[in-house]
């Protein structure tokens, strides 16, 4: 079973909020002329089986539902009934509650440096689930540590083949990583990741960098370890840790962030093994976090050195299609072709040089107003600078404050799979009633003319 789903595509709506035992199989959507449609199945309904087999999530039944005929086994209220039914390969047309029914797998380890630990408290509880589970690895992009694999997850991985998933390997000696992850039963990586190569099931890896502890000559290990598992292996991406000002479990522990010379020797080191790779297997296979790029104030690499953004969403070539959608602006023939409407374009303080850049060339193309508005985050802290990770509340109290224009673009990145809402569960048309502004979220500089041209 492939999937075409991009890494690091985030779970949409609250998929980890809890639900009764009986509601997390239940149906919540039939597709007009679908076969399910044809059969009479409703919302609230429950697919109990297929062929006999019961279903354990959304994967179950798109694998055991993917034969030409089935007996499917039904519930609705008390009454449970089988069916036949011949599909032809065809989907039923159902959508479910949940993309789990049994529960999401919860996370093992209790790395000081985890995302959850450095969240503010008073969120909503879906938020704050630590989730390790292979499964929505799988649907979603999310990486896993794969140290709650137990026998039974090797079996369906052999039947099923859930290919490819992403996996937070962040050292591949096995007592450095059990120090990292806090957990000492934590099995070999290197192993599960062998395992899952024969198993014809490609995987892409980030490693999480904490100064002093992974990185130099660990770091060197790990790439060089991943690297003999290509084709396996299908990337390595290197994100700096990134603490907030929450993270009291990394405070405790003198974990920080890295500074400027340390960004840069980073990136010759990464560089050097880019040359290296590219040499012996014919791709860069590991890739720097942009945040790498823009912290040590170094050259964004081309295209070519990011073979096909395998880590896109991880925050790895982002930068570079900025730029390379810019350029194509610039050569573009309406690109001098007058805007109607003027725009404050929102961001994270890293990316702000950057921006101001291109906002001022695109100002004069497109003849009008462009004011970039690096918003400082305070609901993580300001050492939180990527515009991924800013906030409805934090763009609201630093823009009622300024003058802003008419529309105010907002990085489509930093609301959530629906495009509805922050991390703090602002939603975008309530930013908008808030600062009396039409608010655009957007993914490019293309799409951001488009919309000043409406």
């Amino acid at each position: 079973m492939q999937n075409e789903r991009r890494h690091g595509a985030a779970i949409p709506g609250d998929l980890s909020s809890p639900l009764p035992d009986a509601t997390k199989d239940a149906i919540v959507s039939v597709q007009p002329d679908s076969i399910a449609s044809e059969l009479d199945l409703q919302p609230g309904d429950r697919l109990i089986a297929v062929d006999g087999r019961s279903l354990r999530d959304v994967l179950d039944y798109r694998f055991y539902t993917a034969a030409d005929a089935l007996t499917l086994t039904l519930c609705r209220g008390e009454q449970r009934w089988d069916i036949s039914v011949k599909t032809n390969g065809a989907d039923l047309g159902l959508g479910f509650a949940e993309p789990s029914f049994d529960g999401i797998r919860r996370c093992a380890n209790n790395c000081d440096f985890c995302f959850l630990a450095g969240l503010p408290r008073g969120l909503r509880s879906s938020v704050y689930v630590k989730d390790d589970d292979y499964r929505y690895s799988f649907l979603y992009g999310t990486f896993v540590t794969l140290t709650n694999l137990v026998e039974e997850d090797w079996h369906r991985l052999a039947e099923q083949r859930l290919s490819p998933l992403y996996v937070s390997v962040h050292a591949t000696e096995l007592e450095l990583r059990r120090k990292l992850l806090h957990n000492p039963r934590a099995p070999h990586v290197l192993d599960q990741l062998a395992a899952l190569g024969r198993l014809r099931i490609q995987v892409h890896t980030q490693v999480v960098l904490c100064p002093g502890l992974n990185d130099g000559a660990h770091l060197d290990t790990t790439i060089r370890d991943l690297a003999e598992l290509f084709p396996t292996v299908q990337s390595i991406g290197i994100v700096p840790v990134g603490l907030t000002a929450h993270h009291r479990k990394a405070q405790e522990h003198d974990i920080r962030g890295y500074s400027r010379a340390e960004a840069l020797a980073l990136l010759q080191q990464i560089e050097h093994w880019q040359q290296q790779l590219r040499a012996s297997l014919g791709v860069s296979l590991v890739y720097a976090a942009d945040e790498l790029y823009l912290m040590a104030d170094a050259p964004i690499p081309e295209a070519g050195l990011y073979d096909d953004f395998p880590q896109y969403e991880n925050g790895i070539g982002m930068v570079r299609t900025l730029l390379d959608d810019w350029t194509k602006l610039k050569r573009a023939r309406r690109s001098g072709s007058a805007a109607r409407r003027d725009a404050t374009l929102v961001c994270g303080t890293s990316i702000a040089p950057l921006l101001r850049q291109i906002a001022a060339d695109l100002s004069c193309r497109w003849s009008c107003t462009l004011d970039v508005q690096p918003v400082v985050n305070r609901f993580f802290g300001p050492s939180v600078t990527v515009s991924g990770l800013l906030t409805g509340g934090d763009i609201q109290r630093q823009l009622a404050t300024q003058r802003h224009q008419d529309i105010v673009a907002i990085p489509r990145v930093a609301l959530d799979a629906a495009g509805a809402r922050f991390l703090d569960d602002i939603e975008l048309s309530e930013l908008g009633q808030r600062l009396d502004a039409q608010i655009v979220a957007v993914d490019s500089l293309s799409q951001l003319g488009a919309a000043l041209r409406t």
